[in-house]
């Protein structure tokens, strides 16, 4: 019987294995047309303070031409040559905003055999207001969902780059904004001086990640009754900041069985429960991981570098199959 099965496997993989090969060829052709399409041009992004990518000289907005001797044409490539370069140091060439080239020397980190640059990214938040019910800016018509083009005429470009700007002027001259309002009209103003130094606390300026910007249908937090552009303040009694713990949260849920919510919605503060919650969520992390058991997405918007032309299969196959540098 063994014998006379073996026999039966061996026939039908010799009759339907020319059946296999074509199902084979067609999804390898629907994975290179899928990484095709998912390549990023090589321009760095947000650069955040005192990491290792800012003290290595690396600039928003830069283009990464080469590592070593290597050119590249994707982000990707990129972090493969990066990752073969653990403990190693490097010469990385980038092409400024302003045109010109600069040579940059790197010592490539090792993490867990691999290498890394911390802080560098294809990735940057974009500079969007979630504003304060005090604060000025409201008075000249700016609202939280706007956002920042310039200040004193240099283009704001990215999150980060917003509280250095107005580090940088003058507390006793105007404060000079262009904002790209919700209706996408553009917003030029001149803020009074402030007899104070122009900071977020001084200007209510606030993260935009504690604001909501949609609510999904059937959430707990559409269920609560969370509208859009409402500053979460309190869950479940904790605050929502830098320090939330959404471990603390799962378990407050488990005993007291309801979930509560504070929001301010204008110049107001709204409480919000929702009985008979029954969670038994593990929750882990910080505000992320609230606003998407919440079923809330915040008002931070996060971009990317532009996605590249495609690439020759043999480009492809090198730094997404092969994994080479």
């Amino acid at each position: 019987m063994y014998r006379h099965r073996c026999d039966t496997i061996k026939a039908v993989k010799s009759k339907r294995l020319y059946l296999v090969w074509p199902v084979l060829a067609i999804a390898v052709l629907c994975a290179a047309i899928f990484a095709f399409s998912n390549l990023h041009e090589p321009i760095v992004g947000d650069v955040p303070h005192a990491s290792a990518a800012e003290r290595a000289r690396f600039l928003f907005g830069d283009r990464i031409l080469a590592v070593n001797s290597g050119s590249l044409t994707s982000w990707e490539e990129f972090i493969l040559k990066i990752r073969a370069l653990p403990g190693q140091n490097a010469v990385i060439t980038v092409q400024r905003l302003s045109g010109g080239e600069d040579r940059l020397d790197v010592t490539i980190a090792n993490e867990d055999g691999r290498g890394e640059i911390a802080g560098l990214s294809n990735e940057w938040k974009v500079p969007v207001l979630g504003l304060r019910a005090n604060s000025p800016l409201r008075r000249y018509g700016v609202s939280t969902g706007d956002v920042v083009l310039s200040i004193n005429g240099s283009a704001i470009r990215t999150f980060s780059e917003l509280e250095p700007a107005l580090g940088r002027q003058s507390a006793a001259a105007p404060l000079n904004m262009d904002v790209r309002t919700g209706a996408g009209k553009t917003l030029s103003i001149a803020v009074a001086p402030l007899a104070q130094p122009y900071t977020f606390q001084t200007l209510g300026i606030d993260n935009p990640e504690f604001f909501v910007s949609d609510v999904k249908t059937a959430s707990p937090a559409s269920k609560l009754g969370v509208q859009k552009f409402d500053r979460v303040y309190l869950v479940q009694g904790q605050p929502l900041g830098p320090e939330f713990q959404a471990k603390r949260l799962s378990a407050a849920l488990k005993i007291e069985d309801k979930l509560q919510m504070d929001v301010i919605r204008g110049d107001q503060v709204h409480h919000l429960t929702l009985p008979k919650m029954g969670s038994r969520a593990e929750l882990s992390g910080g505000v992320q991981s609230v606003f998407d058991f919440l079923g809330l997405v915040n008002l931070a918007r996060v971009e990317k570098s532009d996605k590249t032309a495609p690439r020759r299969p043999l480009v492809w196959w090198r730094y997404k199959i092969g994994g080479k540098s």
